[in-house]
């Protein structure tokens, strides 16, 4: 299955500041976030209580805007703060405390996402599986070199730059879904087995039985037990 068009019509990146002893609090929003760390570790807690620490290089993405916090890593949160665009567009001078992480933030509404059901609520690559990924971290770094210029053209050449990271993310994705198990897909182009395809990648802790996916896909468990194998290449089960 090849990926639907991607158009992107609005983008805020830029760098941010992460200092000792600050949360810095995003709350649910119609955009997704993406985080890149440059000096220092960080770490990420989600509005459900999973908690990732991202080393410099690594990527973190938030793609339904789902409420989370920041913090440096590893010190104690006295401080709150707010994490929102806009992002300085010029370089943190050296004279920053050098215990804080920089951290390279991009917005962009989560629209662009052509299938919201079956991308997880955050995405984690490391920086060796960002270079793996069509050198996705080249493609990060022109993002980077763009926001910090000043050509004329800078508007136009990012949102292309972020439609080529919405791209190969979300193939990225469905690839990683298809090697756990199963032609997800050929799944995806059903929306009644979508439904139930999207049920299971987002609780995939949650004990299903055919009669729970099958509701999920608005289906009978005979019809979709059938369908589900046509399409997918193996039983729901």
């Amino acid at each position: 299955m090849s990926l639907p068009k991607i158009y992107v019509s609005d983008i805020s990146a830029g760098l941010e500041e992460i200092a000792a002893g600050y949360q810095y609090d995003i709350p649910k929003q119609d955009y997704s976030a993406i985080y890149i760390p440059e000096r220092n570790s960080i770490t990420l807690n989600t509005d459900n209580g999973i908690e990732f620490i991202v080393h410099p290089g690594d990527m973190i993405g938030i793609p339904k805007g789902n409420a989370h916090r920041i913090t440096l890593t590893k010190t104690k949160v006295h401080q709150f703060k707010s994490l929102q665009p806009p992002f300085r567009t010029e370089e943190i001078e050296d004279a920053a405390d050098e215990n804080s992480a920089i951290l390279f933030s991009c917005r962009a509404p989560t629209s662009v996402n052509p299938m919201p059901e079956v991308v997880p609520d955050v995405v984690l690559l490391t920086h060796n599986q960002l270079v793996d990924a069509d050198n996705l971290d080249l493609v990060f770094t022109l993002i980077r070199r763009n926001i910090m210029s000043n050509d004329a053209n800078k508007t136009d050449i990012l949102h292309h730059l972020a439609e080529i990271v919405v791209t190969v993310l979300l193939g990225h994705i469905l690839d990683d879904i298809d090697v756990s198990g199963g032609n997800t897909k050929a799944g995806m182009s059903g929306p009644r087995l979508r439904q139930a395809l999207s049920a299971i990648h987002n609780q995939p802790e949650f004990n299903w039985t055919l009669s729970s996916l099958a509701n999920k896909a608005g289906q009978s468990r005979s019809v979709f037990a059938l369908k589900f194998r046509q399409q997918v290449g193996q039983t729901p089960m």
